[in-house]
């Protein structure tokens, strides 16, 4: 159970970075593609700012996807049997909240990768 719960864990985060990604490079590429792009730096400047808060969301995701897993997995090894089992049991409900927040954070960046290529799809950039 507690190495379904490792592979959920990673799974749905390697997804947040994978949407962080492509909003932060849908973003940056939106200034490139838009034929109306404004060309200041103000709104250069904030694209900017914007892609690099998903490129941070995209890392901060992958590394929860990859060592918290690995935390918990040492910390239950390195137990006798009789505490393995209350820690487990802790690790396995941290491990559920942990899949259901990655969950909202992953539909949270569905809906901006979403608006983001539905304003490209206008030939606008996404600010301006």
């Amino acid at each position: 159970m507690t190495t379904l719960l490792v592979y959920l864990v990673r799974i749905v985060y390697w997804l947040a970075a994978a949407l962080g990604t492509v909003a932060a490079i849908a973003i940056t590429a939106s200034m490139l593609i838009a034929e109306r792009a404004p060309q200041t730096a103000w709104f250069w400047g904030v694209t900017l700012t914007v892609g690099m808060f998903f490129a941070g969301v995209s890392l901060l995701s992958l590394g929860v996807a990859h060592y918290l897993p690995i935390i918990g997995l040492d910390t239950l090894g390195n137990l006798d049997e009789r505490r393995a089992g209350s820690v487990g049991r802790g690790w396995s409900r941290r491990s559920i909240i942990l899949i259901i927040a990655g969950s909202m954070l992953c539909l949270m960046l569905l809906v901006c990768v979403y608006a983001i290529l539905e304003r490209i799809n206008q030939d606008s950039a996404v600010f301006g």
